[in-house]
């Protein structure tokens, strides 16, 4: 088959070809339209799906997680240096407040004053954590 063959055979073929609809453009936006619809549903879906699947567990978790603000007071000290006796004491014998001075970084004088700890005894005060 030479290229006069070849072309002649797709001129004939071409004219056996059905004609396009009248409204070829509007279809092929109405099908794009609908694929990107069923795409953005898809991915609304998978969404949901690992939405769903994230927050019942960690729903459950926070549920299921004791009160640890009410009873703090009740557990033993943490950090590294939990099991320092000596420096524990001296902790909750240090005083709680502090007078300091300092200037911003506008350069205005800031004066800290005394906060709420510092009228707690020292007998009901507590290291709640002694770490590096």
């Amino acid at each position: 088959m030479n290229t006069d063959q070849l072309r002649a055979d797709l001129r004939r073929r071409a004219e056996q070809a059905p004609a396009p609809p009248p409204d070829l453009a509007a279809q092929v936006l109405r099908r794009r339209r609908r694929a990107r619809r069923q795409r953005a549903g898809l991915l609304a879906v998978a969404i949901a799906v690992v939405l769903v699947v994230t927050a019942i567990p960690l729903a459950l978790t926070v549920l299921r997680a004791p009160a640890v603000a009410g009873r703090i007071y009740t557990l033993p000290t943490r950090g590294s240096l939990a099991d320092d006796r000596a420096l524990l004491a001296e902790l909750v014998r240090a005083p709680w407040s502090s007078k300091l001075s300092y200037v911003g970084s506008d350069g205005s004088a800031y004066v800290a004053g005394t906060d709420l700890a510092a009228g707690i005894p020292a007998s009901d005060r507590m290291v709640v954590f002694a770490g590096d």
